[in-house]
């Protein structure tokens, strides 16, 4: 996880690393490990951009932009969301779904 990006995406919701790490339940050895590069679980690493608002390539530090590029469709129809899903490895469609789960958690949080 590229931890500048991490602490951005912290700062900007109020929050510094330790305090959004312990909303987690996580521990301030998660910061010396993220400090050092590592990275969350994948499922661990969708919620946190979920969380923070930003896309899981800004918090992994490959890319310096924060959010989805504009242009970016809002409304894929079903039929061709799974065609576009019918395309991805098992990998990526397990990944997806998780990331599906987490978001429809959150969201329900919200509520």
């Amino acid at each position: 996880m590229n931890y500048e990006n991490f602490k951005i995406a912290c700062k900007a919701k109020g929050l510094t690393i330790t305090e959004y790490l312990e909303s987690k339940g996580l521990t301030s050895a998660n910061t010396g490990k993220y400090k050092k590069g590592g990275n969350p679980s994948v499922p661990l690493l969708i919620e946190m951009a979920v969380d923070l608002e930003v896309t899981t390539d800004f918090l992994l530090g490959l890319t310096d932009k924060k959010s989805a590029p504009s242009g970016a469709p809002d409304d894929i129809g079903i039929n061709e969301l799974k065609e576009l899903f019918t395309t991805l490895s098992e990998q990526s469609q397990d990944l997806f779904l998780e990331y599906l789960r987490v978001h429809i958690k959150h969201e329900a949080s919200l509520k």
